[in-house]
């Protein structure tokens, strides 16, 4: 019986050693990583790789299809046999979709997924885009976004904001995941974002407070850089950009024309387990606005000037399949004057009002340690910092620093056999700010969050996702501030927020989505303690300034198409935002003067929507893409009727009537916003040449502070200029290939073709026709 027994088990043991199937690794094909999470299917079985991009999958001998599929990728498929007691060795080297609906986006919800099965609207800007229209401020791309409108650097979702005077912003900038917003004034430095090293911009709209905090209640712009592929890679260009003369030829006080010169370059490559990635940038620009009180160091038949210069390192270290570190850094010095308001609209509109130009040398670094790890359950821990230190040096009792701590500590894990997968975090954020704005007191803010979001699929058609966040913020200031008194120094304030999603997947290519977001902004330093004067003008305290809350909702379809080789997808969505609370700088008058303060200017509703097409072609010699997308909003303020204060201090429209100038009654719309934006960028592309426009129509801004239309005869400038305006752009390139490594490239932009004069915001016109030429060497 002992020998029965010893010889079931040994031919048991055998059995198992006697096993077949396949095995292998999947990688990306352009840089060589291994591929975590990627789907190895064969019928209805199937496997996901490893941290490593390893898989095995034991079958039974015979003839198999096996199917390779990463999000953002092609899918990969093959026929083989699998003989007895071997296993076939099958490495996948996955090559990047070109599929804009299975184009990988991960701001949404924290981790990769495509774009097709997103909950919420998400828009995409790619480098390629960056480059043909020679971009060197990534907020002058983003404009051309449909449902985004910049106004004087602050970005404005589907009408979330309109002119906030530099800070306070509703829309969080991320790079590289990282919140990059200055802490103390809620203010984006676009200059600081790596244009030369881009290679994705993900634009999300609607409310993201839950896993992205304060400043997200109205959307995130992330922009994700890139790291070196599995061969180096040397990219310089050198741009150059001149003026026409204004459609109104009076308005031109220059003899010889502005320029403007830029250099940028980034080196990608990688060293054994490091990979190295190093940017340059340098602008020296002319501008088109000219000083008249000699108050600067340019002379009064000299243009205002810019100098900027920017570098930037990306470092990654795999000291396994399963943990790497790295650190990125970036340094940015401006030496500039900019204006905040022309002298007048005839002459004077592109010279400087006086005392109302900022000049000085603004410095600013950051340096982002981080960390991440995947267990052996494949849960991935991952840890982001930030340093992120700032010196304004500036005329005008406007210098200010600042110093900010960022930290975050993020676990994710992927529950694949449930269908779920599970994000958390805590983050804390510490701020020390010290100005000649805030009476050269120092002050200090506190942000410390934690969040957790679920998401669960099923039937691989239906996602929903829940989510929650718990915030806690503290500012110390001191115990009385321009006769306001402040309860110990210390001012403490706590919001729980929740969102909810879903994606369902009614067709091949047809997405369902919902989502609902409840949202919060905490006062920054400088809307509750800025204090200063220029130009006559005053920007006063307010420090008792409150938060604002609010919720997004949003439904939309997404259909994805293939029309003669063109791929690509219509997006429709309606929309509701509502907002509590809101934080306005509005412009008042009191004992002090007349000027700017932000206040809470009541509660506000915004409904809307949206309708996007896009499409690409790349076949053979002739290629397509473009992009088009209308949005409509309805902002109105919903304690508006009966509301004299609030009516009286808005200026709407104005006309002339008999060489009278006739004030319209006030209508209930948020200052400060166009109510119709059209976004459109064509291009076409025929062997080596390529030919794009793009074109912008915005509508009408009806209302304005009443009190900053007395200024610098804005009112009457608006009574005959106030109808919307129309941007076309033009562009052409002709590339050159000597190898697959080498080749160059020569572009033409023309911007604002049609010369049109035009604001974004009162009392700056904007540049007209200009012309730029562009080269770009790749090696």
């Amino acid at each position: 019986m002992k020998f029965i027994h010893s010889l079931l088990f040994f031919l048991l043991c055998c059995s198992c050693l006697a096993q077949q199937g396949i095995n292998g690794l999947v990688k990306d094909a352009d840089t060589g990583e291994a591929l975590i999470s990627a789907s190895i299917t064969i019928g209805q079985q199937g496997t996901f790789t490893e941290v490593d991009g390893s898989y095995q999958l034991i079958l039974e001998p015979g003839d198999y299809t096996v199917v390779g599929s990463y999000i953002g990728y092609e899918n990969f498929q093959l026929e083989l046999v699998v003989e007895k007691d071997q296993f076939t060795m099958l490495n996948l080297n996955l090559v990047p979709t070109k599929m804009l609906l299975e184009t990988a986006t991960i701001t949404g919800s924290k981790f990769e997924r495509s774009l097709g099965k997103a909950p919420v609207s998400i828009s995409l800007l790619t480098p390629e885009l960056l480059e043909s229209n020679n971009t060197v401020r990534i907020d002058k791309m983003i404009d051309r976004v449909p449902g985004v409108q910049m106004i004087d650097g602050q970005a404005n979702i589907r009408g979330g904001s309109g002119f906030s005077y530099g800070a306070g912003s509703r829309v969080m900038l991320l790079v590289d995941e990282i919140p990059a917003l200055q802490v103390d004034a809620g203010l984006a430095n676009w200059v600081d974002v790596p244009v030369e090293n881009i290679s994705q911009v993900e634009v999300i709209k609607g409310a993201s407070s839950v896993l992205y905090g304060s400043s997200a209640m109205n959307g995130i712009i992330h922009v994700r850089t890139g790291y070196a592929s599995s061969d180096p890679v040397t990219k310089v260009n050198l741009s150059y950009k001149t003026f026409d003369t204004p459609r109104d030829p009076k308005k031109q006080w220059w003899d010889k024309a502005p320029t403007d010169i830029i250099f940028s370059g980034v080196h990608k490559q990688k060293f054994g387990k490091l990979d190295f990635v190093f940017n340059a940038f340098y602008n020296d620009e002319s501008k088109i606005y000219q000083s008249d009180n000699g108050t600067t160091e340019t002379s009064d038949d000299s243009p205002m000037y810019s100098v900027k210069g920017r570098t930037g390192l990306k470092l990654r270290y795999r000291i396994s399949d399963r943990l790497n570190i790295g650190i990125n850094s970036n340094y940015t010095r401006i030496k500039s004057a900019t204006p905040f308001l022309w002298k007048n609209p005839a002459r004077g509109a592109y010279q400087s009002f006086p005392g109302a130009i900022t000049e000085g040398v603004k410095t600013r670094f950051y340096v982002d340690p981080f960390l991440k790890y995947y267990d052996k359950s494949g849960a991935k821990h991952q840890l982001l910092s930030r340093l992120y230190y700032t010196f304004n040096d500036q005329n005008n009792n406007q210098s200010n620093k600042s110093l900010s701590e960022y930290i975050e500590y993020q676990y994710q894990k992927n529950f694949k056999e449930l269908g779920f997968l599970s994000t958390s975090g805590l983050s804390a954020q510490l701020a020390n700010s010290d100005s000649d704005l805030f009476g050269d007191t120092t002050f200090t803010s506190r942000n410390i969050a934690v969040y957790s979001q679920l998401e669960k699929e099923f039937y691989q058609q239906l996602n929903l996702l829940f989510g929650i966040r718990l915030e806690n913020n503290v500012q110390l200031s001191p115990e009385e501030f321009m006769g306001v008194n402040i309860p110990e120094g210390r001012d403490v304030d706590s919001k729980f927020i929740a969102r909810g999603a879903m994606n369902y997947q009614i067709g091949k290519a047809s997405f369902l989505r919902g989502s609902f977001g409840q949202a919060y902004r905490y006062p920054t330093i400088t809307e509750r303690f800025i204090t200063t004067t220029f130009g006559g003008l005053n920007i006063f305290s307010n420090p008792n300034l409150e938060p604002e809350t609010g919720w997004s909702a949003e439904m939309g379809i997404k259909q994805g198409y293939q029309i003669l080789g063109i791929n690509g997808f219509l997006d429709g969505a309606v929309f509701w935002n509502q907002y509590d609370n809101m934080m306005e700088f509005t412009f008042v008058q009191n004992d002090f003067g007349v000027g700017f303060r932000s206040e809470n200017v009541g509660d506000i509703d915004i409904k809307g929507f949206e309708v996007n097409a896009l499409g690409t072609r790349r076949l053979s010699k002739f290629g397509l893409n473009f992009m088009i997308g209308y949005t409509y909003i309805d902002p109105k303020y919903r304690n508006f009727e009966g509301n004299e204060a609030l009516q009286s201090s808005l200026s709407s429209s104005v006309k002339i009537v008999n060489n009278v100038l006739i004030t319209q009654p006030a209508i209930n719309i948020l200052k400060y916003r166009s109510q119709h934006n059209l976004k459109s960028d064509v291009e076409f592309a025929w062997k080596n040449i390529k030919i794009g426009a793009n074109y912008v129509r915005l509508s009408k801004v009806d209302n304005i502070d009443f009190l900053l239309a007395n200024f610098a005869a804005i009112r009457e400038y608006r009574s005959i200029n106030n109808d919307g305006y129309s941007i076309l752009d033009l562009r052409g390139s002709y590339e050159i290939k000597f190898n697959d490594a080498f080749k160059t490239k020569i572009s033409l932009v023309a911007k604002n073709v049609m010369n049109e004069e035009y604001t974004l915001r009162p009392g700056l016109l904007e540049e007209p026709r200009n012309y730029g030429i562009r080269i770009d060497v790749t090696f």
